[in-house]
């Protein structure tokens, strides 16, 4: 029983079963098969653990880039990325503008918390926590400063309540009366429209870069 190829391996593997190959032949394709399921294992092990743990990375948020995505200094390097799950209506350049000054002014400057949940050649989109875990992409869905989009996400809970939030309660992007205003692009944002008691911006206070 001689294995040339393909075809001559299932042959034999069938002779193998009847009893008919010689021992040598035999052993070769126990061998074959052991390797063929050990590949098989493997690469599904790094596949499962590649889909698993989110990364987690303290970073300095340096700068705001756009509306949804910011410069970090992560392990020496300088790198841009994304927030995870924000998104904004078509035309809407107050949104956009609200959420650039919001980024700035809660978070560039401060020492955060980064978690990776997706990582496309380099290209990362990630949430922005304080230590105490709140959460930059939560706080802009909250408050109606932008919409979830999963981007290939799939299901994140807390952003998906947060955007649910501000959509019962009509702010910002959610409000009826919203078409009347979202050119206006030239209003200052204060804490008190988007920030709440203060809860999260005085925490990210507290984490302040210092040169």
């Amino acid at each position: 029983c001689k294995m040339e190829n393909i075809d001559d391996q299932r042959w034999c593997l069938i002779q193998a079963v009847r009893g008919t190959c010689s021992p040598g032949t035999v052993r070769t394709m126990e061998f074959f098969i052991i390797g063929s399921i050990a590949i098989g294992v493997g690469v599904l092990y790094f596949v499962v653990r590649s889909m698993g743990t989110n990364r987690e990375y303290v970073v300095d948020v340096i700068d705001v880039i756009d509306e949804r995505t910011v410069k970090v200094s992560m392990e020496g390097s300088s790198v841009n990325v994304i927030l995870a799950g924000i998104g904004f209506p078509p035309n809407d350049e107050k949104a956009t503008v609200d959420a650039i000054e919001v980024i700035r002014e809660v978070a560039v400057g401060k020492r955060l918390h980064m978690e990776i949940f997706k990582d496309v050649g380099g290209l990362m989109y990630v949430a922005i926590k304080s230590s105490n875990g709140d959460c930059l992409n939560d706080l802009m869905l909250s408050r109606g400063i932008a919409r979830y989009e999963s981007n290939g996400l799939g299901y994140l809970g807390s952003m998906v309540s947060s955007e649910a939030k501000a959509r019962n309660e009509e702010l910002g992007i959610w409000d009826k009366n919203r078409d009347l205003f979202k050119h206006m692009t030239g209003e200052h944002i204060s804490d008190e429209d988007y920030i709440g008691e203060g809860s999260v911006i005085d925490e990210f206070d507290d984490e302040e870069v210092h040169s």
